[in-house]
């Protein structure tokens, strides 16, 4: 949010908001442990029965859907403390076919050290004896509604801007044309796979798991699947969703650049 939006925000505006979706009938309860359903609905009427329902509440992405994107859109802004070049690209809801595929190609390209980005961009140049950038990564934000995949390279040096743009495209490019390599394709898996093991650890873990797969696909019990669904996918699978929703005419590009020093 722009400083100057939040700064003219008033109380008046955060209690309409809090009315309009704080409301029971835009709430999910998820309870986990030792506890019979007859207690849950119990305890739940006691201590919720006596709120009113409200008005549904207002659904602006669904109001005002974005159009396609055809062409890449670019913009400079202002300088801050590190240069940063996002590269974001419009992806479809969580419980679409393709959203798995997608996290994974955001994992291949952007998720730990021997991730493609990362090695492109923080490897010492054998010339200059310097990284391209101090920083990359990339990440899948799937959602409810239709979300982002955003990559970025974080730099000092003004310079390094062009070159930071240029090596993301680039390595996206690379992976839309031969896919991600048996060794990628089964690290990102792990990935996946072992943070749905270890958010499952304890009940707050396993709550929110549930309450984020009800959310975002509508069905509660599709966590259960989701690792499996996973485990399916082949290198012919990312290459195909990295073709077609990551291409660069589907781009928008930020750039930060640093300040001076």
């Amino acid at each position: 949010m722009d400083p100057r939006e939040l700064d003219a925000t008033s109380p008046d505006d955060l209690k309409k908001f809090y009315d309009a979706y704080y409301q029971p009938n835009n709430a999910l309860l998820v309870v986990v442990g030792k506890i019979s359903v007859a207690d849950v609905k119990a305890s739940a009427d006691k201590w919720f029965g006596a709120i009113a329902k409200a008005a549904e509440p207002p659904r602006p992405a669904k109001a005002a859907e974005e159009p396609a994107q055809t062409a890449r859109r670019r913009e400079v802004v202002e300088p801050g403390q590190v240069g940063l070049t996002l590269v974001g690209w419009h992806v479809p809801p969580a419980k679409d076919k393709d959203s798995r595929a997608l996290q994974l190609a955001a994992l291949v390209l952007g998720a730990g050290d021997s991730s493609r980005l990362k090695q492109r961009l923080k490897t010492p140049d054998p010339k200059t004896k310097r990284p391209l950038a101090a920083e990359a990564g990339m990440d899948a934000i799937l959602r409810e509604d239709p979300g982002m995949a955003i990559a970025l390279g974080a730099y000092l040096d003004p310079a390094q801007a062009d070159a930071v743009e240029a090596a993301i495209f680039d390595e996206v490019a690379k992976l839309a044309a031969t896919g991600p390599t048996a060794d990628e394709l089964r690290r990102a898996k792990n990935q996946v796979q072992s943070g749905f093991v270890f958010g499952l650890e304890n009940a707050q873990g396993l709550g929110e798991a549930v309450g984020r797969s009800w959310i975002l696909s509508g069905d509660a019990s599709s966590l259960l699947r989701d690792a499996d669904e996973v485990d399916k996918l082949s290198s012919a699978d990312v290459q195909r969703v990295v073709k077609q929703y990551l291409s660069p005419d589907h781009a928008t590009v930020v750039v930060i650049p640093p300040k001076a020093r």
